[in-house]
């Protein structure tokens, strides 16, 4: 898997994510790419964003959203 700051889309990183036995899920994908248009933001700056507000987290190998607040 690369640098988050290397993907570009939310599928690309999916497929990498999943090559490495990670699952992400609909809603994962959803409240990234979700988050991307409300606000303008690359995929790696939503990303960052999630993880560093503790809206999008792993738990073992699930990539795991709080959907409810992906628009902040």
């Amino acid at each position: 898997m690369k640098p988050i700051a290397e993907y570009t889309s939310v599928g690309e990183w999916k497929v990498d994510v999943e090559k490495e036995g990670y699952v992400t899920g609909t809603q994962v994908c959803w409240g990234i790419s979700n988050t991307m248009k409300k606000n303008k933001l690359t995929f790696a700056q939503a990303y960052e964003y999630l993880m560093k507000s503790k809206k999008l987290f792993l738990s073992g190998k699930n990539f795991v959203i709080n959907i409810s607040t992906t628009f902040l």
